[in-house]
């Protein structure tokens, strides 16, 4: 699942998921070939 995905079902900011990795709060996210953050359930 995309940022965007992610932010629409549980309605943060993209750029609240964004603050919240960088700072640590959240896990960093596997990334995919592109360099999209790619969520899955675990995340």
């Amino acid at each position: 699942m995309k940022i965007k995905e992610v932010s629409e079902k549980y309605s943060i900011p993209a750029d609240t998921l964004r603050y919240w990795e960088r700072v640590g709060a959240i896990p960093r996210v596997n990334r995919d070939e592109a360099g999209y953050r790619d969520y899955d359930k675990e995340s």
